[in-house]
This record gives C-alpha cells, sequence and structure tokens, in this order.
C-alpha cells in the first residue's frame, strides 16, 4: 500500500492499512483494496469525508475521543 499510495515512511500509512483491513486480518486481500481505493479516488465529498472519520472510529461508535483527535493533530503537523 505504501508503494501505491507513495506514503512510506508517513505517519499516516498505519492508519490506511487499518482501515483497508476492514475483516482486521492482518491482511488487504483485493476486495478490500478495491473497496477502499474506491473511497479514497472515486468517492463524492460526504464519501471522503466518512472515509476520513471511519480511518479514526476503529471502536465504530461513530465519535472520535480526544485522545484520538490529539493523534491525528499531531501526525498532521509531522515536517
Amino acid at each position: 500500500m505504501t508503494a501505491i499510495f507513495n506514503i512510506e515512511g508517513h505517519p499516516f500509512a498505519d492508519d490506511f492499512f487499518l482501515f483497508f483491513d476492514t475483516n482486521h486480518d492482518g491482511l488487504v486481500d483485493f476486495y478490500e483494496m478495491v473497496v477502499g481505493m474506491n473511497a479514497v479516488e472515486k468517492g463524492n465529498f460526504e464519501e471522503k469525508c466518512r472515509f476520513c472519520f471511519a480511518m479514526y472510529d476503529l471502536t465504530e461508535a461513530n465519535v472520535l475521543d480526544t485522545n484520538t483527535i490529539r493523534e491525528v493533530l499531531k501526525k498532521s503537523y509531522v515536517n
């Protein structure tokens, strides 16, 4: 995945992997890759917003806690 998105060493690389691995088996199969790529590349604004939110809503509680938001902001400000 890092080669496809050119994100090797990027702070969000692991987060992308966890989001794409929808069955949580530690692997991203073809179906998971196609569904994830569709959301990232072809999705409308709402689908892309859902993708961004879901990437961090790992418990699927439809809320993000303060610690999660803090970690996202920290990763966003890496040089």
